[in-house]
């Protein structure tokens, strides 16, 4: 590692770490060059690894192997950066050696961000000095240290429900032994989810509202269901709980259109921002479900993980129409005649304008390609979030930018094509919330406002207790 990355590792990571680079071994899980500024795969990643890194390994022996960016740990499957940097781990490289996978090296893994992120963002350099500060002890034999540090959920079975109407919102919250976090009002975790708008450029309209009461539960009510709401609203108007809230920006307005009387939420001692508490303590991340799993131990599903599963299997049936609109298949001619190849007649072929013909076309492989695409945008996605960098510092593309959505692919087809399809079948069904089924759906929703409340209530309200008596 050289240039203003290696300088950074060598001044500023290391000496934390209580290291010095003549005792430490530098080396790169991908040595192929990459003509493209894109993040490589992770099979170019392992193919490559697997040519070079055994000798490297077998030469040095490391006892402990410090992973540095989202490209090295692409090695390690099912490893995410943001979720698990500076979280040791037990870890094996492998290599396929006459047709058997065998492992070339096994030891203890420490991953990290690329010195280089460091260069672009003074939070991942935060998480990096913290990172180096927890290698410095392992190195020192104290692995306990580390792994006590390691929390563990202490609700691994949270209750979540569904209300319906004013008299289920009463009886709920009479049941549950409120949380008191502060100034003797109850605390309370909300959170709302929308759905994408109809007309372009309007606000999403509110989906559902969660709210939890008490760490562990939670529950979540309907938009629509107007009693239920008014019902929740008129026991907070009496009660008054200090509300938390994860990325207020977002979720206010949506209250508001819920019907939520301003009052509630006016003052600082009404509501907190825990993704502006989190901000507030500079080395804890932002993004609620890494916040989550680090600090709290919970593991929560991204929005993708849960909706698109769904909204592509809404959408592929969408498509399986189209595809099959009134096809005809003709195997013999006018005279009763064997044709050399059958013909196929759609229904498309009424209209009789240019490029309709490809309709059919279009949709069936569109379908055949949606499992394709899925399986690439999960890893894609992530990479996205994590926003890798290379050595020298300078953004790389990611594999999502590689992928266009099924969803951007219709928007590109002719009017001439698409306008038939909506005009029989109806618009194709968008990447929603709404196709979830409701069971998932609940559990998605409550998660949020339930460790929203734990973190409010916990976490961040402890650090700045300590900050304000240190």
């Amino acid at each position: 590692m050289c240039g203003r990355a290696g300088s950074e590792l060598d001044r500023l990571y290391l000496p934390k770490a209580g290291l010095q680079r003549s005792g430490i071994y530098c080396s790169n899980a991908f040595k192929c060059l990459n003509t493209k500024k894109q993040a490589p795969k992770h099979n170019l990643v392992s193919t490559c690894a697997e040519h070079w890194l055994p000798w490297e390994m077998r030469r040095v022996q490391p006892t402990y192997l410090i992973v540095g960016g989202s490209t090295a740990l692409k090695l390690f499957p099912g490893r995410r950066l943001e979720l698990h940097h500076g979280r040791p781990f037990r870890g094996s490289l492998y290599r396929t050696f006459h047709g058997q996978r065998e492992a070339y090296w096994s030891g203890i893994v420490i991953p990290t961000y690329n010195p280089a992120a460091g260069l672009r963002s003074g939070d991942y350099m935060t998480y990096s000095m913290d990172d180096f500060q927890q290698i410095g002890k392992m190195v020192r034999r104290y692995d306990d240290w580390v792994t006590k540090n390691i929390p563990i959920d202490p609700y691994p079975n949270p209750t979540y429900v569904r209300l319906h109407g004013v008299d289920q919102v009463a009886r709920y919250v009479s049941s549950i032994d409120w949380v008191y976090p502060v100034w003797g009002r109850p605390g309370m975790g909300l959170d709302t989810e929308t759905i994408p708008s109809p007309i372009p450029g309007a606000p999403d309209p509110g989906f559902c509202l969660s709210f939890s009461l008490q760490p562990g539960t939670g529950a979540v009510i309907m938009a629509t269901d107007i009693e239920a709401l008014a019902g929740l609203f008129t026991w907070m108007d009496v009660f008054r709980p200090v509300v938390y809230i994860h990325n207020g920006l977002f979720d206010l307005p949506v209250i508001d259109q819920m019907g939520l009387p301003k009052h509630l939420l006016m003052g600082s001692r009404s509501w907190v921002d825990t993704m502006i508490r989190a901000y507030h303590q500079k080395d804890l991340p932002k993004a609620l479900k890494v916040l989550s799993y680090r600090y709290l131990g919970a593991e929560m599903r991204t929005f993708d993980e849960v909706v698109l599963p769904h909204s592509i299997a809404k959408l592929s049936t969408w498509l399986q129409a189209v595809a099959g609109y009134e096809v005809q298949i003709i195997t013999h001619g006018k005279k009763g005649k064997l044709l050399k190849s059958p013909k196929i007649l759609t229904g498309w072929d009424k209209y009789r304008l240019p490029r309709q013909t490809g309709l059919r076309n279009k949709a069936q492989t569109l379908d055949d390609n949606l499992q394709e695409w899925m399986a690439a945008t999960e890893d894609a996605a992530w990479d996205a979030f994590e926003a890798s960098l290379d050595e020298d510092g300078d953004d790389v593309a990611s594999e999502s930018e590689e992928l266009a959505s099924p969803w951007e692919r219709i928007k590109a087809w002719p009017a001439n094509m698409l306008g038939p399809a909506i005009e029989i079948f109806g618009p194709p069904p968008v990447k929603s919330i709404e196709h979830v089924p409701d069971d998932e759906m609940d559990r998605y929703a409550c998660r949020d406002s339930d460790v929203g409340l734990r973190l409010g209530i916990g976490l961040l309200r402890q650090r700045e207790v300590m900050r304000l008596y240190a």
